[in-house]
This record gives C-alpha cells, sequence and structure tokens, in this order.
C-alpha cells in the first residue's frame, strides 16, 4: 500500500529519482493512495544539475504500485514497484514563490488520461469520479409533525415529534433528538453569545411511527383515488 513515509520511485524526467511521500491528497482522513491518485512527497534522491533537488517538495500521481488493482473489466494489474510522477499541471511547486515550472511531457499526459481516468483542470491533474446520485426515495413514509418513536443510536426510546423531513436524502429532524452545542456569537439582537444545542437530522430508517404506545410499520394502501398510510399490524389508515 502507498501510504504516508511510503519510498516511491519519480518516473519523470524533473531529475527526481527517490521520493518520501508524506501525504495523501483527497480528503482529511484519507490514508491510502492507489493508481491515478494524488500526493505530496520530498525528494530524496535527485540527479544532480538538475531543476529539482534533494528536499524538494512534489505534488505527484501515483502510476505504478505494488499491490494488485483491479479494472473494470475484471483483470487485476500489479507493478515490481510503487511510482509517481510529477503532476499540478506535470509542474512542480516551489514552495517559497509558488513558480510552476513544466516537466510532463504530453505523451504521459494522454496516457494517464486513457488508462486511469485522469483530466487536466487549472489547477492540475485530478482523477475523474462520477458524482454521488441522490436518489429520490419515494417510499418515505415518515411526514412533518408525525409521532416518532427512537428505534436505533444513543436516543434509542425516546419519543417525539418531527420537525422536518428530507425526502431526498432520507432524513428527518426530530425534536430532542441528536442534539449537538453550536457557538453562538454576538448579535446586535443577542448583545451576549451564547452556546446552545441544535437538533441535526438523524436517518428515517433509526424512527418507528407510533400507534398507541408502541412503533408500528407504515404500509401504503390506495382508497378510492387517494393513497393513504396505514398500520400494518392492525390495517388501520394512520
Amino acid at each position: 500500500m502507498i501510504q504516508p513515509r511510503s519510498i516511491v520511485v519519480i518516473a519523470d524526467n524533473t531529475g527526481a529519482k527517490i521520493g518520501r511521500i508524506f501525504k495523501v491528497l483527497g480528503s482529511s482522513k484519507k490514508r491510502y493512495a492507489q493508481l491515478g491518485e494524488l500526493v505530496v512527497l520530498s525528494v530524496q534522491k535527485a540527479e544532480p544539475r538538475k531543476t529539482v533537488k534533494k528536499k524538494d517538495v512534489l505534488y505527484a500521481v501515483v502510476v505504478r504500485q505494488r499491490a494488485a488493482y483491479r479494472r473494470k473489466d475484471g483483470s487485476y494489474i500489479r507493478f515490481d514497484e510503487n511510482a509517481v510522477a510529477s503532476h499540478w499541471r506535470g509542474e512542480f511547486l516551489d514552495r517559497f514563490h509558488g513558480r510552476l515550472r513544466k516537466k510532463v511531457s504530453r505523451k504521459l499526459l494522454r496516457w494517464l488520461r486513457k488508462s486511469f481516468k485522469i483530466m487536466r483542470t487549472r489547477t492540475g491533474l485530478v482523477r475523474r469520479e462520477k458524482r454521488p446520485v441522490l436518489v429520490h426515495d419515494k417510499q418515505m413514509k415518515i411526514k412533518k409533525n408525525d409521532n416518532v418513536i427512537i428505534i436505533a443510536g444513543k436516543d434509542k426510546g425516546k419519543t417525539a415529534k418531527v420537525l422536518r423531513a428530507f425526502p431526498k436524502e432520507n432524513l428527518i429532524i426530530v425534536e430532542g433528538v441528536n442534539l449537538k452545542k453550536k457557538h453562538q456569537r454576538a448579535t446586535k439582537s443577542n448583545s451576549k453569545g451564547q452556546i446552545i444545542e441544535k437538533a441535526l437530522p438523524i436517518h428515517v430508517s433509526n424512527v418507528m411511527l407510533i400507534e398507541g404506545k408502541k412503533g408500528v410499520r407504515v404500509g401504503k394502501k390506495l382508497i378510492g383515488e387517494k393513497m393513504v398510510r396505514i398500520s400494518r399490524k392492525t390495517g388501520k389508515e394512520i
């Protein structure tokens, strides 16, 4: 696995030969890098009389890895070494002056785009990823002002009223549930700053609608020309 402190080969014409990774780009909790993903590294060994020197900081894209990489067709590919190519439009960034110098050939860029779905943007090379699609769940049966019971989480067993519903994300806000403290700054209307508690959304699967004193599963039934909610236990309209 390629992770912070991993030693990698720098496979380009910048003059850098060996580097040590100290950051995997993508998110604050991202630990491992795969083919086509971005890393930040420090040069450990470099050729003399080249633009890149020892201890320079490079932004790079992973082009080879020892661990098996699964392709879309189901086949696997692996290499004998972990290797990267300097990135940021194929340039390296001088940490003090921010000067950019072009170092990666167009041929390498075309190969990256074709093999690993790398695209070029104003900020450099990034990996193309599919945008997450939010599925609109039309079957969400919990609505605003419903009385529900919490069946999972730290507030399990509480009964409360639904304040807001978000059908697209399958989330709801329940009164007095999933409270988080928030620091509110002083304003004209509120002369003093204070710490307030705010209810955050929870997933709809963590609640059940209340019928009597117990939670019940909810179904739908067509009565005449109107679709109504019914209790799956008693069959009565809710």
